[in-house]
């Protein structure tokens, strides 16, 4: 399955304008324990993590679409059974 998204990148940057939307994507981000971690643990490791300002974003989206992969009949029928 893939997914393509079309639109408009918008960036919060670390100024007064933009920290109503900066918190509020942190706000939305901090519902997940760990969305930070991969960043945050490579920075650290190079002793860059005082120097860490999240970027957030937003994507005006314009338009979507993808593909999903079905398999025909003939392969379907070869296919070996799922694991139980």
């Amino acid at each position: 399955m893939s997914v393509v998204v079309f639109g408009r990148y918008e960036e919060f940057p670390d100024t007064p304008e933009y920290k109503p939307e900066r918190n509020r994507a942190h706000e939305l981000l901090a519902q997940y324990a760990m969305w930070w971690q991969p960043g945050y643990v490579a920075s650290a490791a190079h002793d860059d993590a005082d120097l860490l300002i999240p970027i957030f974003y937003r994507i005006h989206i314009d338009r979507v679409t993808g593909h999903r992969a079905v398999p025909d009949s003939v392969e379907a029928a070869t296919l070996p059974a799922p694991p139980m």
